[in-house]
């Protein structure tokens, strides 16, 4: 057999392999495409994380409307009762900012202004963020079809309600209204008995604000209707997390809650 010799070395034989330029050439090649694919994985996951946050700005923006959607749409709710009814409040000093149910709806600025009042201890204590808003609802719970069973003997008689609750509906210290298509009454539960149904609303004891009478004014037939009722305001604060403004919401005068971060502001229309 005869061997292929190297046109100009005769009796060499012809090398082959890859160039050192063809080794530089195929490495560029492959990190041009590995920073590529790089370039494209990155982009993908920024995308991701921003569709995720918007996501989730969507979902903290959509659960604060709803949480004072509905304490709104129930504030002043009392009963059958019209607007133009009477609403007696026998509460100690029923115009204490949080006792004051003759009034639904409240508005302030934090940082006060000459047009806004200013905040209300229980308020100013959560440390709202100036030029936000604060709006507090007075609205009306309905904590388990509470109806009277029996018309009220006197004015200011104790109050007999359904004897078949499996645990009581209402417990001291609870704010109420009971009303019919006449006439409302805001008292504090002193005592519930559940298996009875015997509803009590005494003076004095270890109750804030307290009962400054047991006369409702009016002596209210079988079929009114008991709620609890609340005080609940909204306002803007920074969050635990500090990850900047938050929506917080305080009821009565216990601790605020922080309800959704990420909401930066809070103004109400009139």
């Amino acid at each position: 057999m005869e061997r292929a010799m190297h046109p100009m070395f005769p009796g060499r034989h012809a090398q082959r392999g890859i160039s050192l330029v063809e080794v530089l050439v195929a490495m560029t090649l492959g990190l041009v495409l590995t920073a590529a694919i790089v370039q494209i994985y990155l982009s993908g996951r920024r995308n991701q994380v921003l569709q995720e946050s918007l996501t989730g700005r969507q979902e903290t923006a959509r659960f604060a409307a709803q949480a004072i959607e509905r304490d709104a749409k129930m504030a002043g709710f009392r009963g059958c009762l019209r607007d133009v009814g009477n609403v007696r409040n026998s509460l100690v000093d029923p115009n204490d900012f949080l006792n004051d149910y003759g009034q639904f709806v409240t508005g302030f600025e934090a940082g006060g202004g000459a047009w806004t009042p200013a905040l209300p201890a229980t308020i100013a204590d959560a440390n709202p963020l100036a030029g936000t808003d604060v709006l507090t609802l007075r609205a009306a719970d309905d904590p388990g079809n509470v109806f009277l069973t029996a018309d009220m003997a006197t004015d200011a008689s104790d109050m007999v309600t359904r004897d078949d609750f499996a645990a009581a509906p209402l417990a001291p210290g609870d704010i109420a209204v009971i009303t019919d298509c006449g006439g409302a009454a805001v008292f504090q539960v002193t005592a519930f008995n559940a298996a009875s149904g015997d509803l009590v609303h005494d003076v004095g004891g270890a109750f804030v604000p307290g009962n400054a009478t047991k006369d409702l004014d009016r002596r209210f037939p079988a079929g009114s209707q008991v709620f609890r009722v609340r005080t609940t305001s909204y306002f803007i604060a920074p969050s635990t997390n500090n990850t900047g403004p938050a929506l917080w919401r305080r009821d009565g005068d216990t601790p605020a809650v922080e309800l959704a971060e990420g909401v930066e502001n809070l103004q109400v229309l009139y």
